[in-house]
């Protein structure tokens, strides 16, 4: 595999996940707020551990 192809799949996972960030954001409820924010932060380290490991190959 070529290093652009990998690089590739390594930014689709993270723009899905950023994706899935702003739509937890937007359907957020009083009840599940602190849940939603923990899976956020989670989130978004995962996209940016991807990102950053896309960015060194």
């Amino acid at each position: 595999m070529s290093p652009t192809a990998i690089k590739v799949l390594l930014t689709i996972p993270a723009i899905l996940i950023i994706i899935l960030c702003i739509f937890i954001l937007k359907n957020n409820n009083s009840e599940t707020d602190t849940m939603r924010i923990k899976v956020l932060a989670v989130a978004l380290i995962i996209a940016s551990l991807y990102w950053s490991i896309s960015l060194w190959i």
